[in-house]
């Protein structure tokens, strides 16, 4: 499935997921408050004609790119909310032959969200997202691998899939609604003292 979809992906050039600058005012979440962002690379399937990459630099792009969009201080609610999410499938893309074939990355990521308070996942089947690289390619028509690195490639990659994860987020926004009398949970939370047990 992850392999059919990969194939399709290098075949097309339009973004999937909107490509703000994150200036201004983020769309509002209620009490959602981002805690702790779970990225998982050690399965990844490349598609055909990709670059690899090493698993702690997905891990760190994914985790920061999510940081910088969901994170406060754009997002600080009172409710605290965990992100798991499995990046699947991947095409970096290598260099090309310009009008013969453009190669494009793309990345197919699933994403649950948790929330604190009640220790349950809020979504009954984990969101799988297709994410390509969008109007962030600096020679969208030429094709990234011509002119990007792979570390570049992925970062652009990261930034589409956070911004994907914020529509899903938006679309389910009364997950977040907040609740009479919540107390807001320290995060990160203090450090266990000596008498902690």
């Amino acid at each position: 499935m992850i392999r059919r979809f990969l194939v399709a992906a290098t075949l097309l050039i339009a973004a999937c997921a909107p490509t703000d600058d994150l200036q201004g005012p983020p769309p509002d979440l209620g009490a959602f408050r981002l805690g702790h962002t779970v990225v998982l690379a050690d399965d990844v399937t490349y598609g055909p004609f990709s670059r690899t990459i090493e698993e702690e630099r997905i891990v760190a792009s994914m985790s920061d790119a999510v940081t910088q969009r969901l994170g406060p201080p754009r997002y600080d609610g009172d409710g605290l909310y965990h992100l798991g999410i499995l990046v699947g499938g991947l095409v970096l893309a290598l260099p090309g032959v310009p009008t013969v074939y453009i190669p494009n990355s793309a990345m197919i990521i699933e994403v649950n969200v948790f929330d604190n308070a009640t220790r349950q996942k809020l979504n009954d089947e984990p969101k799988q997202i297709l994410v390509q690289e969008g109007l962030r390619n600096a020679v969208p028509f030429v094709g990234s691998g011509l002119v990007r690195g792979k570390d570049a490639q992925f970062e652009n990659l990261s930034f589409q899939a956070a911004a994907a994860i914020q529509i899903w987020l938006l679309e389910n926004a009364e997950w977040f609604a907040p609740k009479p009398g919540q107390e807001r949970v320290a995060f990160p939370a203090p450090a266990a003292g000596p008498d902690a047990n």
